[in-house]
């Protein structure tokens, strides 16, 4: 059985359950968010490599796309910027979901606006996230609204 391991270049070749893992790209300003997200994604058997504002997360994912980018709404580089052009120039339509500390109907709309499908306010119900990003890594959507 091959474990996960927090390095995008990684690809092991399936879990237990014959599906291959997931790798999510983690963007978010908050060491202290990163590492709890990384903690329950894990548990989850999602493959986390970290990035600490929007444009880090942009080199990484043009160096090795992963398969989902959890995006923080605000970060001292913005969030929707750097959504906007992972969807845009890095063919992650569907496959970016933000988070943000607070809900705002406006942002809301932006959000799908720029193509993002699902936007979750902290702190976010993990099983519903996780549900979430292995939707997304597999070109689909929940039909629940998380930031209700």
């Amino acid at each position: 059985m091959s474990q996960p391991t927090s390095h995008l270049g990684s690809h092991p070749t399936a879990e237990p359950n014959g599906r291959a893992p997931v790798r999510v790209l983690l963007a978010d300003d908050n060491p202290e968010i990163r590492r709890l997200l990384r903690a329950v994604l894990t548990d989850a058997g999602i493959i986390v490599s970290e990035a600490a504002d929007g444009q880090e997360a942009l080199r990484r994912v043009a160096d090795d796309p992963p398969d989902v980018v959890l995006l923080d709404w605000v970060m001292q580089d913005g969030g929707l910027e750097p959504a906007r052009e992972l969807i845009e120039s890095h063919r992650m339509q569907d496959r970016v979901i933000m988070l943000t500390g607070r809900f705002d109907p406006r942002d809301r709309r932006a959000a799908m606006h720029v193509g993002i499908v699902h936007c979750f306010v902290k702190p976010p119900d993990t099983d519903t996230l996780v549900a979430a990003i292995y939707a997304a890594a597999q070109g689909q959507t929940l039909a629940t609204n998380h930031a209700d």
